[in-house]
């Protein structure tokens, strides 16, 4: 398994990449998706780590689970999983639905504390 963190503007980023093929840019690859989707909800995000491993899949065929927990100061954390059997969908799909799921929480904390 292979573990990449850093902290990246203010985000802990934590990758822990158990793939069995691999290419060692993955880690970079998905630092640069998370802070591009995440940047402007930085100020919210404690620390992210995302999981990427092989699976199969209920059809019994490879598949690549990511799963992606952000830990929020003032706010409860967000996990979101994802299995696809395409990498780069999986990933996508999960810093996708993360984002979203992240503006709700936020906009929704903010007409709480009105």
């Amino acid at each position: 398994m292979k573990l990449a963190v850093n902290e990246a503007k203010g985000m802990k980023i934590d990758i822990q990449n158990a793939l069995v093929d691999f290419d060692h840019t993955l880690e970079v690859d998905i630092q640069r998706r998370l802070m591009l989707a995440l940047s402007k909800m930085k100020s919210h995000i404690y620390s992210i780590t995302f999981i990427i491993r092989d699976v199969v899949n209920k059809a019994g065929n490879q598949a690549k689970y990511c799963s992606l927990t952000i830990t929020l100061k003032r706010l409860s954390d967000i996990l979101i999983e994802e299995v696809q059997v395409d990498l780069d969908s999986a990933i996508d799909r999960v810093i996708q639905k993360a984002t979203r799921l992240l503006s709700r929480k936020i906009s929704s904390g903010r007409s709480e504390n009105l």
